[in-house]
């Protein structure tokens, strides 16, 4: 027993060690577009952060779209408290090969020995109908015809020049690593055209914010160099720096279709309504137009990226830049050895939120912590983006006691004043008693003992013991029954007296009692995948995985992927495989709201599941 107890301490400080040096690693992505037309490129871009050597890269097949350029590779580095942070991003331009709604799946990679996984992005892929479409609207009906007329002799290109051009405006040119600017895409027309964008900017080195949808804005005049223009959204975006230097924002490029009406069709009208009106209900034919297609591009712009402040940087500066205040709540604060709680860290406030990581948190001797899920509440149509973002982290004590939570150090760089401003939260203590004293928490009855199991001793749900002792109980019956009936029949007559009961017995042997009665299975699955109906598979390996690590691990149904982890790690499940049990729950639930999912995918996936449902299986029997 003293050795069984020796080996699970050290495979605790085992894990605990692995899943410190996996935190460090991250494999994240983005793309520079959700929603695209078919004649739409978009950028995606995977980070893997912190990593030393980088083993091996999987992107994803990138199902429904064609790669146009890429794998670029590229690096750089962060300063945090003094610290170099390298990151390397790996980059792709797609094209789509059809309009639907497509799912690309997550990529993987190995990095430091370690095994990575990004998550998934779902891309709407339009009609090219559906691009931005500019036009002479009712209100320019009323305005001066001179720019829309085209005169003899009068030299087209100039015209269009004149009237009709891209333009990129930026708030500021000069910020800090992590302070926002916003770039501003418009298009000035006096003219009657057809527009539309054919080429986005790519904003590396940035995470990027849309703040507007172009098609959803209208149109309104402004004045440039004292002439008034019909001005389109074309994009509004903001720009949160990554690493310092000088960056070039890229031009976006948009293809134009011109119309003018000739001069010997214009009959010394003023107006375009005046023109329409003159020409009738047959409105103005074919001839009496000249069209011109034009491509034009917004001129690029250079953005100076300052480093933050090193020198007077305080310790426990992890990445915060704008103005936030942080607050902690512990959901229970009477525990017992082996219950789950969860912190939660609330940063609220305006500045970088989305890539804002969890603050360290110095827990106290005797907690074993799990990994954390994170929550945002955004507003990102102002800049910088305000809301909140909430860290959840759960957390199990391993001995008895009173302990104290230490305030938590939140340090933020605030580029308005350029400097550091530090802010800590309240301690929290709880108390925690021995396992064999926890008393049923008030209204949360079956619950009161949770799914761990620090004795070491396993611990099965109430069904099963009832199952276990209703069978015993038939089983005395028959045993007493069989043995009458054996009595009666063997006298000192029968020629087999003397005979040992085992010698003549015709009964089959009781077979010895499962605990766990189910022994589940893909087949359902399996059959979907082959009668290609994807969506019922995944939600058939879903049910099936659910059920096992419900039924033979005691993990509630309806758990958050984190209380699923938290749970088979307490079970002593492997930690791989704890990990990939719930990254593939997680897939499961993506692809059951993608219809666009290929088969081969769909059967990998499969494959994929039963190897992992086999091994939660065979570790519980």
């Amino acid at each position: 027993m003293l050795k069984i107890y020796t080996r699970l301490i050290f495979l605790s400080i085992l894990l605990l060690f692995v899943s410190a040096a996996i935190a460090q690693l991250k494999l994240s992505v983005q793309v520079d577009e959700s929603r695209i037309s078919t004649e739409d490129f978009i950028h995606i871009q995977y980070t893997i952060e912190h990593a030393k050597k980088i083993n091996k890269f999987i992107p994803p097949s990138f199902a429904g779209f064609k790669v146009i350029q890429g794998p670029d590779y590229s690096n750089g580095w962060t300063l945090i408290n003094g610290e170099m942070k390298e990151y390397v991003a790996i980059g792709f331009v797609l094209q789509p090969i059809r309009k639907g709604k497509f799912v690309i799946q997550s990529a993987s990679a190995n990095a430091d020995g370690q095994n990575l996984r990004s998550g998934s992005i779902a891309i709407e892929v339009t009609d090219p109908g559906n691009n931005t479409i500019i036009q002479i609207d009712k209100q320019a009906g009323n305005q001066p015809l001179n720019d829309m007329i085209l005169k003899t002799g009068e030299n087209i290109s100039q015209k269009i020049k004149n009237n009709l051009f891209v333009r990129l405006e930026l708030n500021k040119t000069n910020v800090y690593v992590g302070e926002p600017l916003v770039a501003i895409y418009k298009l000035y027309t006096r003219l009657n055209s057809e527009s539309k964008v054919t080429r986005r900017p790519s904003f590396s080195g940035f995470s990027v914010f849309d703040m507007a949808d172009p098609e959803s804005e209208q149109a309104h005049y402004e004045k440039f160099n004292g002439k008034d223009y019909n001005v389109y959204l074309l994009r509004k975006v903001q720009l949160y720096p990554l690493q310092e230097g000088k960056y070039e924002l890229e031009s976006i490029q948009v293809d134009n279709t011109v119309s003018f009406i000739k001069e010997s069709f214009a009959r010394n009208q003023n107006t375009l309504n005046d023109i329409l009106s003159a020409f009738g209900e047959e409105g103005i034919g074919p001839a009496a137009w000249v069209k011109q297609q034009v491509t034009l591009s917004s001129e690029p712009k250079i953005i100076t990226v300052k480093a933050l402040p090193i020198g007077n940087q305080p310790q426990g500066f992890f990445g915060a830049v704008g103005q936030f205040t942080i607050r902690t709540d512990l959901d229970e604060k009477e525990l017992a050895v082996g219950d789950v709680a969860t912190l939660s860290i609330n940063i609220s406030g305006s500045g970088n939120l989305p890539v804002i990581s969890s603050p360290q948190i110095n827990w106290p001797a005797g907690i074993e912590t799990f990994e954390p899920e994170s929550k945002e509440e955004l507003n990102k149509s102002v800049a910088p983006i305000t809301g909140k973002k909430i860290f959840t982290i759960p957390f199990s004590p391993t001995s008895a006691g009173r302990f104290v939570i230490p305030s938590v150090n939140l340090v933020v760089f605030d580029p308005l004043s350029g400097k550091y401003i530090e802010s800590k939260t309240d301690s929290i203590p709880f108390q925690v008693m021995e396992a064999s004293l926890r008393k049923t928490k008030p209204g949360k009855p079956g619950i009161s003992d949770p799914v761990s199991a620090p004795s070491g001793k396993n611990e099965f749900p109430g069904y099963v013991i009832v199952l276990f002792l209703l069978v015993m109980f038939i089983l005395a019956i028959l045993f007493f029954l069989t043995g009458r009936k054996g009595k009666k029949k063997y006298s000192k007559d029968s020629p087999d007296a003397g005979k040992s009961t085992a010698e003549i017995s015709t009964e089959p042997p009781v077979q010895q009692l499962s605990l766990f009665p189910h022994i589940f299975n893909l087949g359902k699955a399996k059959e979907f995948v082959h009668l290609n109906m994807p969506a019922e598979a995944y939600r058939e390996i879903e049910q099936v995985i659910v059920s096992v690590i419900s039924e033979r691990y005691e993990i509630r149904r309806g758990e958050t992927f984190d209380h699923i982890y938290a749970g088979l790690i307490r079970r002593y499940v492997p930690e791989e495989l704890a990990k990939q049990t719930v990254s593939l729950l997680q897939d499961c639930q993506v692809a059951q709201f993608s219809p666009l999912i290929e088969g081969n995918i769909a059967m990998a996936d499969f494959e994929r599941a039963q190897i992992i449902l086999d091994k939660l299986q065979s570790s519980t029997t």
